[in-house]
This record gives structure tokens, sequence and C-alpha cells, in this order.
């Protein structure tokens, strides 16, 4: 549901687990799970270290628009192409 916590725990390749990226303004990406058609999203737009992220409702907000760098992308277990 809308904010709803999102965690991390042990791949059980799970529609609760897979994300998609897609293109948003800029040079950035919504992130969209699979499970719920939900947007991850810092809760309350907030800036300060330890701030909660969630999902929640797309709504092309600053807070649901994320980066991604080569130093961030670390190879997973690959789930079955769908």
């Amino acid at each position: 549901g809308d904010g709803a916590n999102v965690q991390q725990h042990a791949y059980n390749g799970g529609d609760n687990q897979r994300w998609r990226l897609v293109p948003a303004a800029g040079d950035g990406y919504s992130i969209i799970s699979i499970n719920s058609g939900m947007c991850l999203d810092v809760k309350g737009e907030e800036t300060a270290d330890g701030t909660n992220v969630q999902q929640a409702r797309c709504n092309g907000g600053d807070n649901q628009i994320w980066r991604l760098s080569p130093e961030s992308i670390v190879p997973g277990p690959a789930g079955p192409p769908r």
C-alpha cells in the first residue's frame, strides 16, 4: 500500500522484490515496483540522513527521481526474464 516501507531481504525471486526503471525528466529514473506499480519514494521529501524510503503513488516529485552511477550498480542474482 501507499507508504509501505521498503526493506532489504534475501532474494526469493518474487515480484515484491522486482523493480522497473523508467526514464524521468532530466537524467533520472523512476523506480517502480513490479508488484504494486508504486514508485520508490523518499518519505516526506526529506533530505536528512536516515530518512525512510517507502513505496508511494507515483507523482513525479523530486523525492521519486533517482540517479544511477557506475559506482552504485552492483551485480546481483538475476531473476527469470519477464
